[in-house]
Order: structure tokens, then sequence, then C-alpha cells
């Protein structure tokens, strides 16, 4: 059974990308933790996993495993 993702019209997918980025920008190119995505997004701690579960398999970002704050931006400037 394939897994089903948010799609990517979802305002909260398109949120937490846009925060991840302006994070990351803003911070030296450091990411953001899942609870400040959670934070600044209104998302709980389970919607920001599927969220960040989705842009991964779109290939917007890949996550380091094992790593905290380990989120890279693929398309990034």
């Amino acid at each position: 059974m394939s897994r089903r993702y948010r799609s990517k019209t979802d305002p909260s997918v398109k949120a937490a990308y846009a925060f991840i980025k302006s994070y990351r920008k803003e911070h030296g190119g450091i990411s953001p933790s899942i609870r400040e995505i959670s934070s600044a997004c209104y998302l709980s701690l389970s919607a920001v996993v599927s969220v960040l579960e989705a842009l991964e398999a779109w290939g917007k970002i890949y996550r380091e495993p094992g790593i905290a704050r380990g989120i890279r931006v693929l398309d990034e400037e």
C-alpha cells in the first residue's frame, strides 16, 4: 500500500515550507526544530512530521536521519 501525503496546495504545507526557508535565511542556514515549526505554523507535532514527510517525498527538502535540525532545503538559493 502506498503512502498518502498531504496535498501540495494544503495551506499548512505551504506555511511550513515558507517558514523553514525564512528561518534558515534568518539564522545563517540553521534549520528550525519540529517544535519551532509547530509553534510558528499552529500545527501539532504529528502534523509537522506529516508535512515534512510530504515535502521530502516531493523533493523539496531532505532530512538528515538522526540529526537535530537536519532539514535541508533542496532548491535554496
